[in-house]
């Protein structure tokens, strides 16, 4: 098979071509040119070489437009077409092709990349706050005294303080005291405020009984003087309790002066005097 020799022309220029451009590819990377990064669109571009060399840029729409001067070291060209220009000079070194190359945007401000969101910092756990501490059975019952009316809530706590100040005098030395003394001071005192206050209230005060603890008169006499000022200040916060009374004095001052019975009864224990009705069971009433 014979082969043409334009034929066989064509296969040896493209293989030389190939040659060469592989050897332009390779050598690509060797830049030697001094220009600016950052041109406006239609400004003149100058890019230099120190040595001579022959001149391109890309893409092609640039190449219209190229001037060669000081003996193929300097480059020159201008656009009026934004975008990014890629200028390539081709210097002869020791007999091989060596490319240069740089690269600058034509047109400002120059496109800047868009910036990396940074990794989103987590926000940092909320502190749980401390659970609150569960109130006590006596916090719960004390509670309750917005539902009576504040004198009425001023008589009972005047009641405790009263029996508490007996123990710190003396005067009340046991418990079956303690209870006959608060029931006969709390008759006296509800009778002056609000008679039905012994029958309204009675419910409430043996809950509050059921949170003293009974087993001497030093823990009675602390439970009553918290259940006195819890009550006290209840009221007065209402309706300004402690002022004094028509006599006077206060409800508490009055009750102190109530004669403290003493009891002489068996085990506690004294029938009702005629005419006299006093509601039983709890703690004040056995």
């Amino acid at each position: 098979m014979r082969i043409s020799k334009d034929l066989l022309r064509r296969v040896l220029f493209v293989a030389i071509a190939t040659a060469i451009y592989m050897a332009l590819v390779s050598a690509l990377a060797q830049a030697a040119i001094t220009a600016p990064k950052c041109i406006d669109a239609g400004q003149l571009a100058v890019a230099h070489s120190d040595t001579e060399a022959t001149w391109t840029v890309y893409p092609v729409q640039y190449q219209t437009a190229i001037y060669v001067a000081d003996g193929g070291m300097t480059c020159v060209f201008a656009s009026p077409v934004k975008g990014e220009v890629t200028i390539i000079a081709a210097t002869i070194e020791e007999g091989k092709v060596v490319l240069s190359q740089h690269v600058l945007y034509n047109g400002l401000p120059m496109p800047t990349p868009d910036p990396i969101d940074p990794t989103p910092t987590p926000d940092p756990p909320k502190p749980t706050p401390p659970p609150e501490p569960e109130k006590t059975p006596l916090e719960l019952a004390l509670e309750k005294a917005t539902v009576y009316p504040a004198k009425n809530v001023q008589a009972l706590a005047a009641t405790f303080a009263s029996v508490k100040s007996g123990i710190d005098r003396g005067t009340v030395t046991t418990v079956v005291a303690a209870r006959e003394t608060f029931r006969s001071i709390w008759i006296a005192n509800a009778a002056e405020v609000d008679p039905q206050a012994i029958k309204t209230m009675g419910g409430w005060i043996e809950e509050l009984s059921a949170c003293i603890d009974n087993t001497s008169l030093e823990t009675i006499k602390r439970d009553y003087a918290v259940i006195a000022e819890a009550l006290k200040a209840n009221a007065v916060a209402r309706v300004g309790a402690d002022e004094p009374t028509e006599s006077g004095k206060s409800a508490e001052e009055k009750s102190a002066e109530t004669p403290k019975p003493t009891n002489n009864c068996p085990n506690g224990q004294c029938p009702n005097q005629p005419g006299q009705v006093i509601q039983r069971g709890g703690f004040f009433w056995r």
